[in-house]
């Protein structure tokens, strides 16, 4: 996924369209997150970014882990 370069030289920002091609997802989806604030990004003018932190702690927020074997 590309990400935005900071001035620090850490790629750190992804665009919609970048991070609905690898959740494999349509942006509609990612825009209705961003907007109800279910994932966190931040509005410049007419597009929105998201920050590397705030993908990861989605991530972190909404995955489950994975149950054990049956009958155990």
């Amino acid at each position: 996924m590309p990400l935005e370069q900071s001035n620090s030289g850490v790629k750190d920002w992804a665009r919609v369209s970048d991070l609905a091609e690898v959740w494999q997802v349509s942006e509609k989806t990612i825009y209705r997150m961003l907007v109800t604030g279910e994932l966190e990004g931040t509005r410049v003018r007419r597009t929105w970014r998201v920050s590397l932190a705030s993908i990861q702690k989605y991530i972190r927020t909404h995955t489950r882990r994975a149950a054990g074997p049956a009958g155990a």
